[in-house]
């Protein structure tokens, strides 16, 4: 048997550990061909078995792999795109598209990003909707995926809620005794991860003399950094740090050193960080939102679009006090309109 995989358009953040998965997966089936297409500029380890071949694709010629397959395929092969765009073609074969990007099947607004990745997104949409019915099975990652997939398809398309991640990682093997940063957030700079309430509400702290650490894992070159530069000229004393182009043992070793996840996302397929967090056994304040609960329950949940609320979340998750409005009685406002009027 031979399994033919698209994952040419992954390289980087949650679709890249998604690819390093599968290939590290396909070693374990010796007895299964594997030919897997992927993004030139991502990096693999490099002896890979002999079961796994790896084909490396320019940007350009992704769309005309489904013509080479065309040719390629015998109906007792399989083929999956991890990629999230159905073939072009139907290829005749047992076929799987996985769905890891929202952005493509719900009707979220692309207005917050560059003209350049709404001009992508809205491709890839395009492409979705015109080849979908080139598959067998959609897979999803959760139940929030499903229910809005659900809504995109007919009714007599399959599909499924497949949750995969590399279970044999050992997170174990970070036994740190230090705590570095009381919150940690670990989320590309996309403007559904949030980050601008995520720094209001710290900047909301700091105003009332509370300054928990945080560490953002962020792309390098992230326009975030501006953004923390400015506001910690406000107040020099607020505890932000970045840190980017960290490999996976970097990034579970700064996990392991932090109390707690902070994860305020509007929305995600799946939300790796959160099942990372499980794994690494620390705590997890999230925004309360379906695709959290999906997954975890979180220990403190908030509002993402407050940063009042994500602030609030943060201190009862530090057992600090909320200052609470004092109810009093209504001839006490009377009384107290009565005086000013006196004293004016």
């Amino acid at each position: 048997m031979k399994i033919f995989c698209d994952a040419s358009n992954m390289h980087v953040g949650g679709g890249k550990t998604i690819i390093l998965d599968f290939i590290s997966a396909a070693e374990k089936f010796p007895k299964i061909n594997f030919v897997i297409f992927i993004d030139e500029r991502l990096i693999l380890k490099k002896n890979i078995k002999n079961n796994v071949e790896i084909i490396k694709v320019k940007i350009f010629w992704r769309l005309f792999i489904s013509f080479y397959l065309r040719f390629k395929i015998v109906k007792s092969n399989c083929f999956i795109s991890l990629g999230n765009i159905p073939p072009l073609l139907n290829l005749n074969c047992y076929s799987i598209l996985f769905m890891g990007n929202r952005y493509i099947i719900d009707s979220i607004s692309t207005k917050s990003f560059s003209l350049k990745t709404r001009l992508r997104i809205n491709f890839e949409r395009i492409l979705f909707f015109l080849f979908k019915n080139n598959v067998n099975e959609i897979f999803v990652q959760s139940k929030s995926m499903r229910e809005i997939l659900e809504k995109k398809i007919k009714k007599s398309q399959k599909r499924k809620i497949f949750a995969f991640n590399n279970n044999e990682y050992n997170y174990e093997k970070f036994t740190l005794n230090s705590c570095l940063y009381d919150f940690i957030y670990v989320a590309n700079d996309d403007p559904h991860k949030n980050h601008k309430n995520l720094l209001k509400s710290w900047l909301q702290l700091s105003k009332e003399k509370i300054y928990p650490s945080l560490c953002l894992v962020l792309p390098k070159n992230s326009f975030l950094v501006r953004e923390i530069e400015s506001i910690k000229k406000i107040d020099p004393a607020i505890k932000i740090n970045i840190e980017s182009n960290l490999n996976k043992d970097e990034v579970v070793s700064l996990l392991k050193s932090s109390k707690a996840l902070i994860f305020p996302s509007f929305f995600e397929s799946f939300g790796l960080p959160l099942v990372e967090a499980i794994k690494c056994k620390i705590d997890i304040i999230a925004s309360e939102k379906d695709f959290v609960r999906d997954l975890v329950d979180p220990n403190e949940t908030f509002d993402p679009k407050s940063p009042t609320s994500i602030s609030r979340a943060v201190k009862r998750y530090l057992k600090i006090k909320e200052t609470k409005t004092e109810i009093k009685d209504t001839p006490e406002f009377i009384d107290y309109l009565i005086n000013s009027r006196l004293k004016f």
